[in-house]
Parts: structure tokens; sequence; C-alpha cells
């Protein structure tokens, strides 16, 4: 709401500032028209008075013909020049009342932006991360039929989007919008499945070469920034929070069935949380940082599944 008052405001103080340059404009038109009327009437007088000094020598009716020209010449440029001295004043009173009723900017905001604009935070980019599920107790093996194999299981999260909210030149705030790619790769030859509410598994007849439970969310982060600068580059610490809703979820299961390779893809949410949030922070220089995510809401529904809670750590780049 500040900003879009902001925008009103810019607009308001330009066209104001058009209209004043306009009338400013008018009024200097009007001041050179009467500096040549007043330079013509100069002429005229002095025609006139040169004439009268031949009143002796010519004849005087011609005289008194070509005065009485030069005389009605003068009022005319008297009557112009007073009638161009109206319309500056007209001006000048037009020019008041629109100073009277018009708004004045703040410069405060600007100046802040100015200050301050050495500030750029390191949002955006690309994350590759290795994933992770802990139980309570933070053990990454007892994750009951979601054990992991970690080496498979990752995640690719692209922060496209981010606007910077500097605070000083070293300290900021950034918002932004990022879409996250989860692959949690399971070890055993389990096939997923949901019965009377709850996630579980019953074993599978096929060894599968691979089996990824895919998830994908659209987050909206919130990150705090401090910068430590080095010469060009610049030393930084973030962290911050974001929160999100899954967009999409299934498992992918990769086996051969005499020597032939077989897909197959099963959509169900697996009673996975639809929203969810996660603490996020990173440590970089430059625009390479370490970055992780962890997140204290379970994976899956309360009392729907396994108490299970995502991690992930890896490398991000900026851009």
């Amino acid at each position: 709401m500040k900003k879009l008052f902001t925008i009103m405001a810019v607009l308001f103080f330009c066209t104001a500032a058009s209209a004043q340059e306009n009338l400013d404009s008018m009024k200097q038109e009007l001041l050179k028209k009467k500096e040549n009327l007043i330079a013509g009437k100069e002429k005229f007088l002095h025609m006139r008075d040169s004439i009268k000094q031949l009143k002796g020598t010519i004849n005087e009716s011609l005289i008194e013909i070509q005065i009485d020209a030069l005389e009605k010449g003068i009022e005319d440029i008297e009557d112009s020049v007073e009638d161009i001295e109206d319309e500056i004043e007209r001006i000048e009173n037009r020019a008041d009342r629109h100073n009277r009723y018009s708004i004045e900017i703040p410069h405060y905001d600007f100046e802040i932006r100015n200050r301050y604009k050495d500030f750029e935070s390191h949002l955006t980019g690309i994350f590759f991360a290795v994933n992770g599920l802990i139980n309570p107790n933070s053990n990454l093996h007892e994750a009951d039929f979601m054990n992991l194999n970690e080496s498979r299981s990752f995640c690719l999260d692209i922060y496209f989007a981010g606007h910077d909210i500097p605070f000083c030149r070293k300290f900021g705030m950034s918002l932004g919008c990022d879409l996250e790619f989860n692959h949690y790769s399971l070890a055993k030859d389990i096939n997923l499945i949901v019965k009377d509410g709850q996630v579980d598994s019953e074993k599978s007849a096929i060894s599968y070469k691979r089996q990824n439970l895919r998830l994908m969310y659209l987050n909206f982060p919130l990150v705090f920034e401090f910068d430590i600068p080095s010469g060009k580059e610049k030393l930084y610490i973030n962290a911050g929070i974001k929160g999100g809703i899954r967009i999409g979820s299934r498992v992918k299961q990769i086996y051969e069935v005499d020597n032939d390779k077989k897909k197959n893809r099963i959509h169900s949410d697996f009673q996975t949380q639809l929203f969810r949030y996660a603490v996020i922070g990173g440590i970089g220089y430059d625009g390479v940082q370490v970055f992780a995510e962890y997140s204290p809401l379970q994976l899956f529904k309360d009392e729907h599944g396994p108490e299970l809670y995502p991690f992930a750590i890896g490398v991000k780049f900026n851009f």
C-alpha cells in the first residue's frame, strides 16, 4: 500500500511539475513580447521627437499626420503592454493557487534508496542439495519403511524471484518465491500404500532399480542477510523462513523385466502435508554459498504416517 501511494504521489508530482513548467514558459514568452513592444515604443517615441524637430522646415500638416499616427501606435503599444501585464498577473495567480493545493513529496524515501543502493541480497539462485529424513530421535536410519538411499535423494530448488528491503548498507531483508523439487529415493523394495487414511507399505515382488517419492512445492521465503565486504566480493550470512504449498506428488518406480526397462508412476499425495514451512540459512562468498533447510513440520500428516522431518544440505549458486 505504501509503495502504491508513493507511485501515485510521484505521478502527481510529475504532473504538477509539468503544469508549473508550462506556466513558467507562458510567462517567459509574454515577458519577451512585452520587451519587444517596449523597444518598439521607444523607436516610435524617437521617431516622433525627430519629426517634431522638423516642424519648421517641412509641411506642418504632413508632420501632424505622421505625429498622430505615431501617437496612435504608441497608444496601441501601451494597451498591448497592459494586456500582457494583466495576463502575466493571471498566470502568477494560477501558479500561486497551484502551489497552494499541490502535495510536497517527502524526500526521505528517495534518500534511503540512494543511501542503501549498494545492498543486494543473495536470495535468487539455484540450490542443489542432498535430501534426508530424521525421526524424533534425530536418527537418519530409523525411518521405518521410509529408509532412504541418501546418495540418490536430492533437492533442486530454484529461487527465481526476490525483492530486497535494505535496512542499511550491510543488512537487509529479502522476500521471494521459489519452486522446489524433492526426490526421496526409497532404499527398500516396498510399495507405498494408503490404507484407512494411513500411509503404509507392503513388500514388493519386484526388485526396483530405483523408486522415488517426488514432491514439488511452491514456496515464499523471507530471509535476513548480513554482508561483510571484502574487496569487490562479499562474505555474507543469511537466515530466514519459508512457507509453501505442495503442488505435485507421485512415486516413480524403475525396474527390469527380462532385461527390458520398465517405468511406473503412481500419482497420490500419500498423506503428505499440503502446507509446509522450513527454516533456511546459509553462508557464502561472492556468488556461491553453503545452504541448508530444515522443516519442523512432519513430512506426513500428524498420526497418518511415520514421524519424519525433512532436511536438505547443499550448495546454492546465486544469480
